[in-house]
């Protein structure tokens, strides 16, 4: 069950998203019901590049640092989505993401 944050957090992603900006709002209401939050410490690898993936992740709070080829891209933080590309063209993981704050919720 998610709060109206968690809601609204995951909704303002979607929206952002260049691949999943055009989605109406039925179908984002139902990506939102079917994610859920998950904590995780820092310096945990949410994703391996080059793995298979089945999960985007919404970040509720912390941030996260995104390497690929063992060379820093970006940080990301609360409200960014990331993980979709593996989902949407059902490819390998193209970059790393590891917890970057001490305090990480995402919802995934």
């Amino acid at each position: 069950m998610h709060n109206s944050r968690a809601f609204e957090t995951i909704g303002n992603a979607l929206c952002r998203n260049t691949f999943l900006r055009n989605l109406d709002s039925a179908q984002i209401e139902k990506i939102s019901s079917a994610m859920y939050p998950v904590e995780v410490q820092a310096g945990a690898i949410i994703i391996r590049q080059g793995d298979l993936g089945s999960i985007m992740y919404v970040i509720q709070e912390g941030k996260v640092q995104v390497v690929k080829d063992n060379r820093f891209v970006r940080t990301m933080e609360e409200g960014a989505l990331f993980g979709e590309l593996a989902i949407l063209h059902h490819c390998e993981r193209t970059a790393t993401v590891r917890v970057y704050s001490e305090i990480f919720r995402q919802i995934e």
